[in-house]
């Protein structure tokens, strides 16, 4: 059963005809009311509920850009390896164009071993490893490459990747100057399983800033990201 807003049915049915592993999608406005406190259970993501999106925190910069050390690095340099986010405590895995392992045209089925309920669909996409082209194999590439000098990067879940959706923005609504190589199609997994379909995940397309899920064993893109641990933690 889908759970669409009658106003957008015909919005939906061509975007369902243009991207028909998509099972449910919604405008950039429903994507900004996901992030409300009271955001709809039946249409929007259960997960844990991020800070809404700001320009900056406290005065400080929301964004930082980080090299593959993991070393802060001036905004004016367009080869950055990794984002801070300031504002939600996050580091976020950047694109690239040129063919290697992280390069932004490579999809993946989603899978993942430690899901009870279904854990996806190996090895269906396409990817620079062979054989590794499912979300699960290219989180273990990325920690194992240890990316910014870290081995803890994981799929974000839906509510996380919405915070980087720039709703003054088009195509892609993403801030380019941080998030360069964003692909337009086909979406981006997140790790959110949906709770009507556990062999479906939330997906999220950044060229027109659409939320929707699909079938695990359909190709998409990924970006991962890791938490900031706080202060004393052991982690």
């Amino acid at each position: 059963m889908l759970h669409i807003n009658t106003k957008l049915y015909l919005y939906v049915i061509i975007l369902m005809l243009i991207t028909p592993a998509v099972q449910a999608v919604v405008s950039g406005n429903f994507v900004t009311n996901c992030l409300d406190q009271d955001a709809d259970p039946q249409l929007c993501p259960s997960d844990p509920l991020p800070q809404p999106n700001a320009p900056s925190v406290n005065g400080i910069r929301r964004f930082i850009k980080l090299d593959k050390t993991g070393s802060t690095v001036s905004d004016n340099v367009t080869e950055h390896a990794c984002v801070q986010d300031n504002m939600t405590g996050l580091i976020w895995e950047i694109k690239t164009h040129n063919g290697d392992l992280q390069d932004k045209n490579w999809t993946y089925t989603w899978y993942s071993s430690g899901n009870e309920h279904n854990t996806g669909v190996k090895n269906g996409g396409r990817c620079y490893n062979i054989g590794h082209c499912d979300t699960a194999q290219y989180i273990i590439d990325i920690n194992t490459m240890k990316l910014c000098g870290f081995s803890d990067w994981r799929l974000p879940n839906s509510r996380e990747l919405l915070t980087i959706i720039d709703t003054s923005r088009y195509s892609p609504m993403i801030d380019k100057t941080y998030f360069p190589n964003t692909i337009l199609v086909p979406g981006f997994w997140t790790s959110s399983v949906t709770n009507e379909f556990h062999n479906y995940s939330w997906i999220i397309h950044f060229g027109y800033g659409y939320l929707g899920y699909s079938h695990h064993g359909y190709a998409y893109g990924v970006r991962l990201v890791r938490t900031i641990p706080r202060v004393g933690s052991s982690k």
